[in-house]
């Protein structure tokens, strides 16, 4: 009798001749497409390890990024009536000037139509935003004058 390895003494049957050769060409099928696969595998295992040293790089630098401290925030700019100091004086004392050169007629004209100029600048309106800003640019007698030349249009514009 002979020895064997695994101490099986059972009898081995042989496959047929066919069915040996249909597995051995089976195998060589099997082996032919691994050669022909194998780069292809090769190229993908390469692209993942690529993919994954990239992945590790850009969450060290992330992990670098939360390590770093921060820069101290910028303080905040001064509020702009920082930049008007001496506005409503100044502003008073030119309107003042303004209305001392006008007649008492002319000043109670104005006041009656101060509300409606009041919405007109409250509105933001354009052409009165420049009226005002080239009125207040003038010396007080010439912007007076002006004022009593157009007086009849103000009051058409702002009337109530």
């Amino acid at each position: 009798m002979s020895k064997h390895i695994n101490s099986d003494t059972r009898p081995k049957r042989m496959p047929p001749a066919d069915e040996l050769n249909t597995a051995l060409h089976a195998a060589e099928h099997l082996r032919t497409t691994v050669q022909q696969l194998q780069p292809a595998i090769e190229a993908m295992i390469a692209g993942m390890r690529r993919r994954a040293a990239q992945t590790r790089q850009r969450h060290a630098r992330a992990a670098e990024r939360a390590r770093k401290p921060k820069a101290a925030l910028p303080s905040l700019p001064p509020p702009i009536t920082a930049f008007l100091t001496g506005f409503v004086e100044t502003l008073t004392g030119k309107l003042e000037a303004i209305a001392a050169a006008l007649t008492p007629e002319e000043r109670e004209r104005l006041r009656a139509i101060a509300p409606g100029f009041t919405r007109a600048v409250l509105h933001d309106e354009s052409d009165v935003r420049a009226m005002v800003g080239l009125l207040l640019q003038m010396e007080p007698w010439l912007a007076a004058m002006i004022i009593s030349a157009y007086l009849p249009d103000f009051e058409r514009r702002f009337a109530s």
